[in-house]
């Protein structure tokens, strides 16, 4: 490969983290083109042993320059360089040089390689080294899974059993993992009379604030050294990192007034410097740190005046909205104490509750309580069918019984969180008569009115004579198919055009496909159309075959061609890069009757297959029981009542504002490749707007657009019945006491922001709007 010595020479290149004799080499290879040179004293310290020396030589001047690879062009020689460089390791474990180039290819290029690092692995295995496993993972980046399975290695090289948890805890997937594991790791350090003991016993606190665990972390601090306290409370959460000068003390005190120990948690409170206690002044300056400084200090001292009045001797007639507020406004969802302490997310959200802010409440627990319910279904899945364990799952396996510890702990804290606090996620004003009912609708079995058949099948065989795709396609495009479809096919029978295209209208998917398949026919040449829905969604797993010869009408319906393109959903992204779909198999021909495709069981208007997307009742043609039919209800799922309250008329002020944007998700198609691509999404009259928010809030509105209203488990069930779709998520609608002050939080996945309002003459006024896109 050809390499840049001006680079080298400039210090572009990451060589300082090197053994030295490992630098030379390098150095001599590029800035002298001295390969021979180089190699020649990499030998000599590897014993005479040339290939290995080669291969050592080789990764470096690989990776270094350009640490990343071309996934289609380089899994070869990628796994080439993997196989000499484990024969170089297993010959010579203990060489700093080997080391240093197993871990440059195992943290950069291993992703790349057909053996995906498994060939290095299998040389730590064999090599006569006991810890040979552990200083490879302490040099590999902390998310690197292939840490687990050094660390595995290692346990069965018999290497130092705290120094192994040391590296699980540090690459763990869960805050209540890494808990479990230093858990252990602690009482093994106390045991030996370790020194770094005390360090591990802040890490261990650490990660039972981050987790929730704030009775465990309560009980543990009181018993915990002097030494370790010190470590906890100094500043910053990511050492030289993050500027939050208070460390873990807000968490701790947060702790103890979770476990009912208000005077401990005064103590710690009062031992805040007064100036840190009130937010400060803006900072104006153009300097980052001193920005994310400033920021800090506010979100303390907010948390700061927080938790004092949590724990407040009497009780307080001020309203807090405007503390709930900025915190909730600063928070980005990803860095900062409430993104990473389950404490501090509890006992700001249980405040919440208790000053009636259901809203706030919800908004700062949801993500321990996502998080808490996510990790119990995983562990317990683990535990019934040990097949589902991954690489990533290596600890699991050797460690068998801290597994265990990770699931008792989980099953606390979900407990914990289930016995204080009674709002459902995303905030609650009043029971919801419709809940259970949608709730039902959306687990029902997706209902499937086609039939599936070989391509090659005879009958097929005996159609008549096929179409000509490449014509009927150009003769579609002088045709006024209805606008809002993506036009896939074209067919004129005897007395009808039929077309089949794609839209957004009732599949929102944003950037990731072109939502649902639509039947359009005609029977007037295009004058008019009829629209119907098809039940069939692109990449899930079908995609309909766009230059079939098969003709798409039969006598009593359809039979359309698809060929099996199932989207990775794990791999979705904003914007789509490196998104996959898996493709495999003959194409298939779905069968439907025209019978099926309209069938209306309420004849409300709206056909059986469109009811079951919107999660509506096709056998009820009030399914809310409004007197609004679903045909004209312009929000179906929610019960309309005219008592307009603050909450609704701030979010119809926002809807003003948001429905109208034209910032719009980048749509890929290519019907002309297999690859995705870019467009727009075309978003036409039968459009529906998924949201997730609180129910209560919609009931006084009418919005512009049909508008299916789900909780959050509403929606979870949805996607799970129809695939990936995205809908706009309100995570927090929030009024004050006095109905003049208002937040709104949203979020469609590839755009969003936060809304802050005040009430003024009747009319609410946006006071700050804050907007981001992918």
């Amino acid at each position: 490969m050809a390499v840049d010595a001006k680079d080298l020479a400039e210090g572009e290149w990451p060589i300082e983290e090197l053994p030295a004799e490992l630098q030379r080499a390098v150095r001599q290879a590029v800035l002298e083109s001295n390969a021979k040179g180089a190699v020649a004293s990499l030998t000599e310290r590897l014993g005479g042993d040339e290939k290995s020396a080669e291969a050592v030589l080789v990764s470096a001047l690989r990776i270094l320059p350009d640490p990343w690879c071309d996934y289609q062009a380089d899994p070869e020689r990628a796994g080439r360089i993997e196989g000499a460089l484990a024969g170089a390791l297993g010959k010579h474990p203990e060489s700093e040089e080997t080391t240093a180039a197993a871990i440059l290819f195992l943290d950069n290029l291993a992703r790349c390689s057909p053996k995906k690092g498994r060939d290095l692995l299998a040389a730590v295995e064999s090599a006569d080294s006991r810890d040979l496993g552990l200083r490879l993972a302490r040099g590999l980046d902390p998310i690197n899974e292939l840490r687990l399975s050094l660390a595995v290695v290692a346990v069965d090289k018999g290497a130092p059993r705290v120094e192994i948890l040391e590296i699980l805890a540090g690459t763990a997937m869960s805050a209540v993992e890494r808990a479990a594991i230093l858990e252990e790791a602690v009482n093994l350090a106390r045991a030996k009379g370790l020194v770094r003991a005390h360090d591990l016993e802040a890490e261990y606190l650490r990660s039972l604030l981050s987790a929730g665990l704030a009775t465990r972390a309560a009980k543990e601090f009181r018993t915990t050294s002097d030494e370790a306290r010190e470590r906890l409370f100094s500043p910053g959460r990511k050492p030289e990192v993050d500027p939050w000068p208070l460390g873990y003390r807000l968490d701790m005190a947060a702790a103890l007034a979770l476990d009912g120990d208000d005077k401990a948690a005064r103590r710690l409170l009062d031992e805040v410097p007064a100036e840190t206690r009130t937010p400060t002044p803006g900072v104006k300056s153009d300097d980052y740190e001193e920005q994310q400084a400033a920021k800090c200090q506010c979100i303390e001292a907010w948390l700061w005046q927080l938790l004092d009045r949590s724990i407040a001797t009497e009780a307080r007639d001020d309203d807090p909205f405007e503390l709930f507020e900025d915190l909730a406004a600063s928070d980005d969802g990803y860095s900062g104490p409430l993104a990473e302490s389950g404490t501090l997310a509890q006992a700001v959200g249980f405040l919440a509750l208790r000053e009636g802010y259901s809203g706030f409440s919800a908004f700062f627990l949801r993500r321990i309580r996502e998080e808490a319910d996510s990790e119990q279904s995983y562990l317990s899945t683990l535990l019934d069918d040990e097949s589902a364990l991954t690489d990533s799952d290596a600890w699991l396996i050797a460690f068998p019984e801290l597994r265990l510890r990770a699931l008792d702990l989980t099953s606390e804290l979900v407990a914990v969180l289930e016995a204080r606090a009674s709002a459902p996620v995303g905030g609650s004003s009043g029971p919801d008569p419709i809940a259970a009912r949608i709730l039902e609708l959306a687990d029902r079995p997706l209902w499937n009115p086609y039939r599936e058949r070989a391509l090659t099948d005879p009958e097929a065989e005996s159609e008549s004579e096929t179409s000509d795709p490449a014509a009927e396609a150009s003769e579609a495009r002088d045709l006024p198919v209805p606008g809002d479809l993506s036009v896939v096919r074209v067919e004129r029978t005897d007395d009808a055009v039929i077309a089949i295209g794609l839209a957004q209208s009732l599949d929102p998917a944003g950037e990731v496909s072109g939502g649902g398949y639509w039947v359009a026919r005609s029977r007037d040449e295009g004058a008019t159309w009829e629209k119907l829905y098809t039940g069939l969604r692109q990449f899930q797993p079908f995609e309909v075959v766009e230059a079939s010869a098969l003709p798409l009408a039969t006598d009593d319906g359809l039979q359309i061609e698809v060929a099996f393109r199932q989207l990775d959903e794990s791999l979705v992204m904003f914007p789509p890069i490196g998104m996959h779909v898996e493709e495999g198999g003959e194409n298939l021909v779905l069968e439907v009757s025209w019978e099926d495709l309209e069938r209306d069981s309420d004849g409300d208007g709206l056909t059986d297959l469109v009811e079951e997307r919107l999660i509506t009742d096709p056998t009820d043609p009030d399914t809310d029981g409004d007197g609004v039919g679903d045909k004209t209800d312009p929000l179906p799922t929610v019960a309309y009542s005219a008592a307009e309250d603050s909450t609704t008329s701030a979010l119809a002020r926002l809807l003003e504002e948001i429905e109208g944007t034209e910032a719009q998700a980048i749509l890929p198609r290519c019907p002309e490749s297999k690859g995705l691509c870019f467009g727009r999404p075309e978003l036409g009259e039968d459009r529906a707007h998924f949201v997730v928010a609180p129910r209560h809030a919609w009931r006084g509105l009418a919005p512009s657009l049909r508008t299916i209203a789900l909780t959050p488990a509403e929606m979870a069930a949805a996607k799970e019945k129809f695939g990936l779709f995205f809908a706009t998520q309100f995570p927090l609608v929030e009024v004050d006491r006095a109905g003049r002050k208002a937040i709104i939080i949203w979020d469609r996945s590839w755009q969003g922001g936060t809304v802050t309002m005040t009430l003024n003459e009747g009319r609410w006024q946006l006071e700050s709007y804050g907007f981001w896109i992918t």
